[in-house]
């Protein structure tokens, strides 16, 4: 298989977890109890995240180009153009459609959003994710967007600091043995501090940053193993190791949606096994060998949407909370729910196309 083929498989097969990840969480918006365990695709997302964003950084380190400003300006570009947009027009539609008395919380809970703080700003509220009544911000869905940026911003200097540190030990271990030393001690601190803070504060340690980092560092870890080289010798060289990792994660994934409840442990334990499928997924990279798959991976539609996943994920959740407003005689009617998915997905994709895009290819000088 060609380099070039190689590369294309990897990345078909990337637009094919985000496109489940967004699908299980939008179906359990919608109709949440078609699909109890939709919300795991949030964490197939931040598994994804700490993936490809520590590829990046391992990249840059080894070539000499890292700067924390190039970094940090990547990332705005790719993030800010549609979260900034999403977060303007919900702000508009919620002055005009809802009740006086969501008004105040909800503004609160767009300015927490626009900084990137939601998730401290729920725990802090004692918010119930899962609750279906009440005061529900259209912006509760930042949170996850919240725990991705505050990561994004601690994670390059600690990979930094690791190596200045090491660097300056009498016998220092290679770059790559101490970055994957990192990500491991990060995970199982994390992991630790996530069934803590579910014993003490169940609701609260949902959005906690600090519980959620053990999923990224799972990513960083699939980074790592690639950057090795670990696909390419051993067992998984094997297609019918291949072959066998494939449908096993995919196995895991699909049956989260109803192995899965509101009651699960996760970001605990019960999150263990869709975060390590989604590793070794992304780890085995593409689907050579196992040609339906693969044919599925990179079928229109599912490459489509994981083009898209981001700014369906964004207008997903506002458009879910704000149609009953709208149409209040439509309320609590399917016919409402899959019309709102609908419109989330036109919006996605013009969204994808005018602003995602346009920000993403600016460069210095050029438009």
């Amino acid at each position: 298989m060609t380099h070039q083929s190689s590369k294309d498989g990897v990345i078909a097969s990337i637009q094919a977890l985000r496109a489940f990840a967004v699908s299980w969480v939008v179906i359990d918006h919608a109709f949440p109890h078609s699909l109890p365990g939709g919300f795991i695709g949030v964490d197939v997302f931040f598994v994804i995240s700490g993936f490809l964003i520590t590829a990046h950084l391992l990249k840059q380190i080894e070539t000499g180009s890292f700067t924390f400003a190039g970094f940090y300006l990547r990332r705005a570009r790719r993030l800010l153009p549609a979260a900034v947009l999403v977060l303007a027009v919900t702000a508009v539609a919620s002055l005009l459609l809802l009740p006086a008395a969501w008004k105040a919380d909800t503004l609160s809970g767009i300015g927490a959003a626009a900084v990137y703080a939601v998730n401290w700003w729920l725990a802090a509220q004692s918010v119930d994710y899962f609750a279906d009544s009440g005061v529900i911000s259209p912006v509760n869905h930042y949170w996850s967007l919240s725990v991705e940026e505050q990561f994004y911003l601690v994670w390059p200097a600690l990979i930094m600091i690791t190596l200045w540190g090491v660097r300056r030990l009498p016998r220092p271990p290679s770059p790559a043995a101490a970055v994957g030393g990192l990500m491991a001690l990060l995970a199982v601190l994390s992991f630790t501090a996530a069934v803590t803070a579910m014993q003490a504060d169940r609701q609260a340690a949902y959005f906690f940053t600090h519980a959620r980092a053990w999923e990224f560092a799972a990513g960083g870890i699939a980074a790592w193993a690639v950057r090795s080289g670990a696909p390419d010798r051993g067992w998984l060289r094997r297609p019918a190791a291949r072959a066998a990792v494939l449908l096993a994660g995919w196995a895991v994934l699909l049956s989260s949606g109803w192995m899965l409840s509101p009651q699960s442990a996760v970001p605990g334990l019960a999150a263990i096994p869709v975060v390590v499928a989604t590793a070794l997924l992304l780890v085995l990279g593409d689907a050579h060998g196992v040609a339906p798959a693969g044919a599925v991976f990179r079928w229109g539609p599912v490459r489509r949407l994981g083009d898209v996943s981001y700014a369906l994920y964004l207008w997903h959740w506002p458009l879910l909370v704000l149609a009953p407003f709208a149409l209040p005689a439509l309320e609590g009617h399917w016919a409402l729910a899959a019309g709102a998915i609908l419109l989330s997905l036109g919006l996605a994709g013009l969204t994808y196309r005018h602003v995602e895009n346009r920000f993403r290819q600016t460069r210095a000088g050029t438009a």
